[in-house]
């Protein structure tokens, strides 16, 4: 079994943003310096060892957590992140 790098999730995010037509980052800065905040953008969260997908709120506020399962492992996310993408598919 080949393994799953962080590099693997990001993919998967930026296909679910270019489908959707969102930026590719969660946050923009402006001229002034100022980092805006790209609503409805999916982005990876890391945390106690494990991995999950989140969304920036619609107003730009706070996150989500996309697939209601928490930090996961690479792996587990991976097929998730397949499973999510499959499904706005079809």
């Amino acid at each position: 079994m080949q393994r799953v790098s962080e590099q693997d999730l990001q993919r998967q995010c930026d296909l679910l943003n270019k489908h959707f037509g969102f930026a590719s980052e969660p946050y923009t800065k402006d001229p002034a310096g100022n980092y805006k905040p790209n609503p409805g953008v999916f982005h990876l969260a890391g945390a106690y060892g494990g991995w999950k997908l989140e969304a920036m709120g619609e107003n730009g506020t706070g996150t989500r957590d996309v697939l209601g399962a928490g930090y996961l492992p690479k792996r587990a996310l991976l097929e998730l992140m397949h499973a999510f993408r499959y499904g706005i598919a079809a």
